[in-house]
Order: C-alpha cells, then sequence, then structure tokens
C-alpha cells in the first residue's frame, strides 16, 4: 500500500510475497531517513518499530495456536508450472502400479494382457486418422509415439526371462511397493494443497515440503531392500534411520492436517500422547516405557502396523487403479452416458429429475467410490437442472448428497474402505460384492421410495419428454462405456485380485475409447493421472494416519483393552454392541474420508463385535456401511456440504434434510446383521422369502417416514405403518406375518382410499 511518492514499496519482511503468511506491512521510504520526507513517511517511521514488533507477536501467537494448526488446508488449482512437476511423478507412478498389477500372468491371460497392450495404441492411431470428420494429425504422433514405446516394453518384458534379465521387477514386496507409492505421492499432495484455509496459492514453504518428502522417499526405496528383511532386535535402527523416520512421520502428520483436518488429527495425537506418557497411568490402561528408537522402528518397518502398513499397502497396490478407472471413465464421457440412460429410465416419473439424480449417482458413485466426488461430478448437473424445474435448492442438494453417498455401498466397485475390509476380514473381494448386491439396492430403493413420497406430496412431475433421451440410441452412441464395466464384473467373478481386475478394465477402458467421440489419447492420460493422484491426497494421508493409529494401538495394547471396556458397558448385549459400534462409527467418521473412518473402527470395533460371535462378514460390512453413512451424518457432513455449495443453500439445514431421506438406509445394517440372508447367504427359498419381506418393511417404512400416499397421512395411520414396517423387519417369522396381516387389515379398511399405490413409478 503506497501512502505517498516518498513510500514506493512494501516491506521486504511481511510484505504480499511473504512465504508463510501474507501480511500488508506499513510502507517504507525510498529516501534516506537523513533526507527530507513528507508528514506521512514521518508517522510511518515513528510506526515502524512498534508495527514490525507487533507483527512478529501476531505471527508467534499463530505459530504457537494448537487450534491453527488442526485447521484444514485447501484445494489449490493446479497452474501450468505445478502441473509439469506432478505430471513427472504422477504418470510413472500409475503406469509401475499398473505394470505390477499386471506383471506375472503367463499363458492365456498373459498373451491377453499383452495384446491388449498392443492394440490401444494401435486401434488410437487408427481412430485418429480415419476420424471421418477432422483427423488428428496431433493425437496420431501421440499414438504411433506410444506405439513404439508398448512394442518395445513387450518385447522387453518378453525376452526378460529368457535371457534372464531383473525386469520388470514384479511381485515387489509389500512394503516396498508401499514406499514407491507415498514417495510420489507426498510431493504430490504437499503441491496440491495448501498449508491454512485462507491460503490460495502454494507457498515456497510447500515447495520445500514437497522436496524434503521427495528426498527421504527416495532415500526409504533404497532401503527397501533392507527393511523387507528386517529382524527386530537384530538388526540396526542407525541414527539416519531414525532422522529419516521422524521427518517422515512429520510430513504425515502436517499432511493429515492438511487434507483431512481436526477430527483425525486428534485421534493420532491422543494415541502418540498415550504411547508416550501411559506409563504413567496405573492399572489396566497403564503400559511399560517406550523408546523413540522403538516407537520409529516399529511406525517405519513393521509390517503389523505403522505408516507403511496395511492401508497404505492397499491404496498402493489397487484403490489408487480404482481411482484411476473412474476418472478415465469419465474423461471418455462415462459420466454423461450415465446421465443420459438414467433419464431416459426414471425422466418421466413423478419426480423425474430427482428419480434420475438417484440413479445416475449410483451408477456412477459405484465406480468413483467418494461420496464428495460424485457430487461434485453428477451434482454440478443434476442440481441445477432441479432447481430450474422448481424443486427447492434444499431438496435437490440433499437428493443429491444422500444418492452420492451410497455409490459406496454398491457393487461392483465399491469404493476404497471395501479393499481394506479385504485385508482386514480375509474375504475375497468377489464374496464381499456378491454379498453386498441385496443391501446396496435397498439403500437405493430407500432413497427412490422417499424421493417418490415427496415428489407426490410437493406436485413435483418428471421431465418433459424434449429433456428426455430416446433409450435405444443413448445405448446406441454409449454401449462401449459398458464394455469396460462388463470386463470388470467377469474379472470379479473369476476370481482375480482385485489389483489384475481394476488393471485389466483400465485397459479394457483405452481400448474402447476410441470407439467413441472422446478417446483417451496420451495427452488425456497425462492429464487425468494428474488428476487422480491429486484427488488422492485425502486418501494416502487418512490411510497412512490409519496405519499410524493400528501401530498405536498394537504396540500399547489398547485395542483389547477398549474392547474390553465395551463389554462392560454392554454388558455382552448384541445390540447395546452393535449400537454402540453405530455411534463410534459415525462420530469418528464426522469429516474424515470413509476409508480412514473404517479402518479405524476396524481396529477399535471390529475385535469386540467378533468376539460376540459375529461373523467377519457381517460385522465388517456393519461397519464399513455406517462409515459410508457418516458422509451425510450431522454436525461434519461431507457430502452434503459440498452439495449445499452447488446449491447455495445452509450446509447444516442441507444435512438434516438428507439425514431425513436417509433414515430408513440407518436400519438395513441391523437387519442384515439379524437376517444374513439378506447378504444372500441360506436356501434359495429363505433369500427370496427375505429379500421380499425387507422391500416390503422398506416401503412401508419410507411411506411413514414421508408421511403421504394418494393423500396426507394422518399421525395415527404413520404409527400404524411405522409398526407394520418394523414387525415385517423382524427376523422371526410369527411377528413378521402379524406386520404383514396388520398392512392387509389396514388396507382392506381403508379401501375405498388406498393408501399405498399399487404400482409406483
Amino acid at each position: 500500500m503506497i501512502c505517498c511518492a516518498d513510500c514506493t514499496r512494501l516491506s521486504p519482511i511481511f510484505s504480499r510475497k511473504c512465504w508463510l503468511r501474507p501480511v500488508r506491512f506499513p510502507c517504507i521510504p525510498r529516501r534516506p531517513l537523513i533526507t527530507a520526507k513528507s508528514d506521512c513517511c514521518r508517522k510511518n517511521d515513528r510506526g515502524q518499530i512498534s508495527a514490525i514488533f507487533h507483527q512478529v507477536v501476531h505471527f508467534l501467537l499463530i505459530s504457537l495456536n494448537p487450534l491453527r494448526w488442526l485447521q484444514t488446508g485447501r484445494r489449490v488449482a493446479v497452474d501450468s508450472d505445478r502441473f509439469r512437476v506432478i505430471a513427472l511423478l504422477a504418470v510413472p507412478l500409475a503406469f509401475f502400479i499398473a505394470s505390477q498389477a499386471l506383471t506375472g500372468t503367463g499363458g492365456l491371460i498373459g498373451a491377453t494382457v499383452t495384446g491388449g497392450c498392443l492394440l490401444y495404441p494401435i486401434a488410437l492411431l487408427f481412430r485418429c486418422l480415419l476420424d471421418p470428420n477432422r483427423p488428428n494429425l496431433v493425437s496420431a504422433g501421440q499414438a504411433g509415439i506410444a506405439s513404439i514405446i508398448v512394442v518395445a516394453a513387450g518385447l522387453i518384458t518378453w525376452l526378460a526371462p529368457i535371457a534372464g534379465w531383473p525386469w520388470p521387477p514384479g511381485n515387489l514386496h509389500p512394503l516396498a511397493l508401499a514406499v514407491i507409492f507415498v514417495a510420489a505421492a507426498y510431493p504430490i499432495s504437499f503441491l496440491t494443497i495448501s498449508w491454512r484455509q485462507r491460503a490460495d496459492r502454494i507457498t515456497l514453504f510447500d515447495w520445500l515440503l514437497a522436496l524434503i518428502s521427495l528426498v527421504a522417499g527416495i532415500w526409504l526405496i533404497a532401503q527397501t531392500g533392507r527393511y523387507a528383511e528386517w529382524i527386530g532386535g537384530i538388526d540396526e535402527f542407525t541414527t539416519l534411520d531414525l532422522a529419516v523416520a521422524l521427518v517422515y512421520l512429520s510430513l504425515t502428520l502436517e499432511l493429515l492436517r492438511r487434507s483431512v483436518g481436526a477430527g483425525l488429527s486428534l485421534v493420532v495425537y491422543s494415541l502418540l500422547g498415550y504411547l508416550f506418557l501411559g506409563h504413567h497411568i496405573a492399572g489396566t490402561f497403564g503400559h511399560r516405557q517406550f523408546a523413540l528408537t522403538e516407537f520409529a522402528e516399529e511406525m517405519i518397518i513393521s509390517m503389523n502396523g505403522g505408516l507403511f502398513g496395511v492401508p497404505l499397502q492397499v491404496a498402493a497396490s489397487y484403490a489408487f487403479l480404482f481411482i484411476l478407472f473412474g476418472k478415465l471413465l469419465e474423461a471418455s464421457g462415462g459420466g454423461q452416458f450415465f446421465f443420459d440412460l438414467a433419464a431416459a429410465v426414471a425422466g418421466r416419473r413423478e419426480g423425474g429429475v430427482a428419480k434420475v439424480a438417484v440413479v445416475s449417482s449410483g451408477l456412477f458413485g459405484t465406480l468413483s467410490g467418494s461420496p464428495a466426488a460424485d457430487v461434485m461430478t453428477t451434482g454440478s448437473i443434476t442440481i441445477p437442472m432441479m432447481k430450474r424445474l422448481g424443486y427447492g435448492g434444499l431438496f435437490a442438494a440433499a437428493v443429491e448428497a444422500v444418492a452420492s453417498t451410497g455409490g459406496s455401498l454398491l457393487p461392483p466397485v465399491m469404493g476404497a474402505a471395501v479393499f481394506l475390509m479385504v485385508e482386514f476380514s480375509a474375504i475375497p473381494y468377489a464374496e464381499i460384492a456378491y454379498s453386498a448386491v441385496a443391501i446396496g439396492l435397498f439403500y437405493y430403493l430407500s432413497v427412490y421410495l422417499q424421493v417418490h413420497w415427496r415428489s407426490r406430496r410437493l406436485g413435483l412431475v418428471g421431465m418433459t419428454d424434449d429433456q428426455i433421451p430416446a433409450v435405444w440410441p443413448t445405448l446406441t452412441a454409449g454401449w462401449y462405456q459398458l464394455v469396460p464395466l462388463a470386463v470388470l464384473v467377469t474379472l470379479l467373478i473369476a476370481g482375480f485380485s482385485p489389483a489384475f481386475v481394476a488393471a485389466g478394465a483400465l485397459l479394457t477402458l483405452l481400448i474402447s475409447s476410441t470407439l467413441g467421440k472422446s478417446p483417451i489419447t496420451p495427452a488425456r492420460i497425462v492429464t487425468v493421472c494428474v488428476d487422480a493422484c491429486c484427488a488422492m491426497a485425502p486418501l494416502v494421508a487418512a490411510v497412512a494416519a490409519a496405519g499410524l493409529v493400528i501401530g498405536c494401538l498394537n504396540i500399547s495394547g489398547l485395542a483389547g483393552k477398549l474392547a474390553t471396556l465395551v463389554f462392560t458397558i454392554t454388558d455382552g448385549s448384541m445390540l447395546g454392541s452393535l449400537l454402540m459400534a453405530m455411534a463410534i462409527t459415525l462420530i469418528l467418521g464426522m469429516g474424515m474420508p470413509v476409508v480412514a473412518a473404517y479402518a479405524l473402527v476396524a481396529t477399535l470395533v471390529a475385535p469386540v463385535l467378533l468376539e460376540l460371535g459375529l461373523p467377519a462378514l457381517q460385522a465388517h460390512l456393519f461397519l464399513v456401511y455406517f462409515s459410508v453413512l457418516s458422509a451425510i451424518t450431522p454436525p461434519v457432513a461431507i457430502a452434503c456440504f459440498v452439495a449445499s455449495s452447488i446449491a447455495e443453500e445452509s450446509p447444516m439445514a442441507v444435512a438434516w434434510q438428507a439425514l431425513r431421506m436417509a433414515l430408513v438406509a440407518f436400519v438395513i445394517p441391523f437387519l442384515f446383521v439379524y437376517q444374513p440372508a439378506l447378504l444372500l447367504q441360506g436356501g434359495v427359498i429363505e433369500v427370496a422369502l427375505t429379500i421380499t419381506s425387507t422391500a416390503l418393511g422398506i416401503w412401508l417404512l419410507s411411506l411413514a417416514i414421508e408421511g403421504y400416499g394418494r393423500r396426507q397421512l394422518r399421525p395415527g395411520e404413520r404409527v400404524l405403518l411405522l409398526l407394520a414396517a418394523l414387525a415385517v423387519f423382524s427376523p422371526y417369522l410369527l411377528i413378521s406375518t402379524v406386520g404383514i396381516v396388520i398392512w392387509a387389515v389396514f388396507q382392506l379398511v381403508r379401501r375405498r382410499q388406498p393408501l399405498l399405490d399399487s404400482t409406483t413409478s
């Protein structure tokens, strides 16, 4: 700020170009103090020392304020310079992880993979040269270069076993894969998330942290051979090992604060405090004293927990590939295809646009696996459209938030939390996806019905004919978008590993995109890889912190002590333990990514449910379900907050509206715990009867909550429907029969004014 002709610049100490805190500072005169000055400059000279002192004290107070360091950072748009740097890390990382997933396959599968790798650049080359509208020579040149690279890589891969070359480095140790992933992911995260919410740019301090994380990561990569064969108590943990470990742990805590926020950060800090100070506690919750070297060794090298433990290994091996698959599908036009398909199927019904939002968000959400990302992708289309057609912004945002959240529960992908469940429960991924089909569909049935009754009560009509695409032309134009999904489901059923399934679907998507209007060229691959790695920043921090939590719990033995505490509070009651597990999961999940919330409760709560005799599938699915629902649970409902920003509505109002709309979904986890047939376990007749009664109960309960069928329901009628729904949900046949009889008698009495439609639009 220039106040006179003699004052021509800002202070070099705290100027707008300050690398830490952009603070305006009193102006400094250009001329020496001995020369004549204006009154304004004399005034600035007198206040210069006091102003400097004031700013220094203010900065120290900010730095020493613990609440300031728990605030979340801000996602900053990637400029051209940072794009190049991030691309140098993101593209090799994506190709390396994909190659790790595909390497080692032999026979017919290996030949198919090799043929697919060769087919993509060739198909893209012909697609660019033979474009009937305009040949794209730039993309054709990229495809030609890609063809040469892929052919050379294929020949090297084929000749390597014959010649005895150590390439490609397939079947890496999980610790090595996790270290390589973090070495690239940490610098990318520091270059995309600012140090505080108000900072709208990446500072020199962020670049310094990115450089430190990269250098430390390269050093750890060089040590993975030694760490993979580590024997505790025999191998020496050197001073340099300790220094790098502490640096990396500090970087993890800082990245956690920036990308996830106070919730998980407080959990990690509390456990670290308990680990180092717990030896002062007497009684059951006390433990022995731990040295700093022992702690650092366990956090970096141990496979039973720590920074590079199971959560980070899962994110590195195949969660990243599924996220990349969703980004590539969106880039090829898959999001618009699913929206058009949903509009063609459900657009003409009452509340057509809202139902389109439910269906399209479910279709896309099962691939993205992130409620917030799904809201941003599909909500940017559906929310404005609903508002234009007369829907309230509050209703539109709530519908989109609830519909997008359920995508993480719907097979075949189901999000990163299910990948962690594979490791924690030792249940194959295909079995989990198969068991979750019915409960995922029931989630969307409950949301669809509540949207239907609400639309009928508000008099909301469907979309007009000119807004609805025809089904057959939509399928004809975008059928190739279904090919990667078909390959994904086929590989899952065939029993391949999740990493191979994701990589195979990725390869199929690259090939099939050449048949559409938006083929994925090498330049677009680079852009998508950068976008995927930037979107991974919160997930990377969350899974790394989850590993630290697991490590602290294992070292201190706190997990077993908490299980004993829960047993004491609930007195061994299954229902009491389930209610406590639900409360803990929803509280811990507020403001956290789904994968972080599940990783915590899988360590803290799952052992309690297993000791009560609950099977592993039901116990872990119960926790996954409520980890997902935490995204729409007030007061910190991430999916609702994102939707509210699009709809320009109050975040808390949207959160409470979404909670009401998803109330039926909160009942479903308790149903499959007490009725395993909902997980498609048991005989055909038992499964069919359970699914039928559950669908009827969801229908009745959603109607009781909304209070409107063909007309407004009286309070007594709503209470009666609620009781009938709860009776139908009962696992006991006699009680379920009573509920059905209550509903049938009520329908018979009210036959002149039917309470329920014979069919639902």
